[in-house]
């Protein structure tokens, strides 16, 4: 009777402490996960500001970015676009090259995630520079699996400790 009280009494132990382990584990892993992404999400702005900031024509952005330039005096006239731009993408441009400067993210027809910034220039002329976001969703996706996996190891390493440190103390 009393063996079958401390054996209970040993599992009920080793699940709190599992328990209690995997709840920071699972805080911890979502901090990363958070903090993570958005540093990856400023390194895309700063790409994109550094890509405005250098472009002298539309025609050779970098691979998986694409740029639309309005010259000043020209509002009604549609914007010079990446050559290379699908329909649906030159659509998302047209519109972004009239909307105010700042950054916005938008999908394209293809529900292809993208993050736009608009700039005007001290010249007049208005850009817009769009990224192509699946790369980012991507690594954020294998980050996600990495610390999911790496919280599973932490809990089975945490249910072991938590079993022979119970079993220790009984």
């Amino acid at each position: 009777m009393d063996e079958a009280r401390l054996t209970r009494a040993r599992r009920r132990s080793v699940a709190q402490t599992a328990g209690a382990i995997g709840i920071v584990l699972l805080l911890v892993g979502a901090l990363m996960f958070v903090l993570t992404s958005r540093q990856e999400s400023r390194a895309v702005d700063a790409e994109l500001t550094q890509v405005l900031t250098m472009a002298e024509d539309v025609d050779d952005p970098p691979p998986g970015q694409f740029l639309a330039r309005q010259r000043p005096g020209r509002d009604a006239a549609a914007p010079e676009v990446t050559p290379s731009a699908s329909p649906a993408l030159v659509r998302v441009l047209d519109e972004a090259v009239r909307r105010r400067p700042g950054r916005f993210d938008t999908t394209a027809g293809d529900d292809r995630p993208l993050r736009v910034l608009v700039a005007q220039r001290t010249d007049g002329s208005r850009w817009v520079v769009a990224a192509d976001l699946r790369p980012l969703r991507r690594q954020q996706g294998q980050l996600a699996v990495a610390l999911l996996v790496a919280e599973l190891a932490g809990l089975a390493g945490a249910l072991v400790a938590a079993a022979l440190l119970a079993r220790r103390a009984v």
